[in-house]
């Protein structure tokens, strides 16, 4: 996670967290900033993809339930990730597993719901 002030010496907030996110995808951005700007924030979303803006000065206890949903917006996403890699890969053998046995995901059952193997 990277929390960067908005108005830095020789470079702004959103170049900094733009450059964050072109080389760590997966890191939580938060910026800090004591002169909140309409237009700023709208491009330091769309081109930093900053995760939440902090006005100064803040409250200690909403930073921390700031810092606390971004790791759980986090965690959340990474485990999407997991989950879709392995979903993908299921697919990937599903289909393997067809193209090798033609017909295996394909049931058929009796008049009772009972399965009914082919013994050719």
């Amino acid at each position: 996670m990277v929390i960067s002030d908005h108005l830095m010496p020789g470079m702004t907030g959103i170049e900094f967290t733009k450059i964050c996110r072109d080389r760590y995808p997966d890191m939580m951005r938060l910026m800090l900033t004591g002169q909140p700007d309409t237009q700023m924030v709208i491009e330091a979303l769309n081109h930093g993809e900053v995760y939440r803006f902090i006005t100064k000065p803040w409250d200690d206890v909403e930073l921390k339930v700031i810092l606390s949903l971004a790791f759980e917006q986090l965690d959340l996403t990474r485990e999407n990730r997991r989950l879709l890699t392995l979903v993908r890969q299921q697919q990937s053998f599903i289909e393997k597993l067809e193209r090798e046995h033609p017909g295996i995901n394909s049931v058929v059952r009796d008049e009772t719901g009972a399965i009914l193997l082919d013994a050719t």
